[in-house]
């Protein structure tokens, strides 16, 4: 929770803050705001007990969907943040099994041969599980 607050705290001091900083927090020559970040900032704030957090729930619903060149990757992390800062974020049991809330805090029912990761190694995404390494084409490597 505290490093929700921090972030949020900065974001917020930053008035109308873009979507780039360089390591020390000063702003880089960035001049825009991209969705993905706002939705993220949306998603730290579920994390925070500070009044401010709603104002960047609500950016992130006020939001329009990504478009343009870096609609896939934005567009990704707004629709995850929306359906995380909605309460419906799911996951889904394997082989048939009937999807949970995150709220319910589920036990885990994949062993960990059956649950994959994923890894980003190089430029190239890649499904890890314990089985073997597929790249996200599915070529075993």
């Amino acid at each position: 929770m505290e490093q929700s607050v921090r972030l949020l705290t900065f974001f917020n001091s930053q008035g109308a803050y873009k979507s780039g900083y360089q390591q020390d927090g000063s702003a880089a020559t960035v001049t825009y705001q991209s969705e993905g970040h706002v939705a993220m900032n949306a998603v730290a704030a579920l994390a925070s007990n500070d009044p401010l957090a709603w104002k960047f729930v609500e950016a992130a619903w006020n939001k329009p969907i990504a478009t343009g060149t870096y609609r896939y990757y934005n567009g990704l992390l707004q629709m995850l943040g929306l359906l995380h800062c909605a309460g419906k974020f799911k996951i889904w049991a394997p082989a048939g099994g009937n999807t949970v809330s995150l709220r319910s805090r589920p036990q885990a029912t994949a062993t960990p041969e059956q649950t994959p990761y994923l890894l980003a190694k190089n430029g190239q995404v890649e499904v890890h599980s314990l089985q073997g390494m597929h790249n996200i084409a599915g070529q075993k490597r």
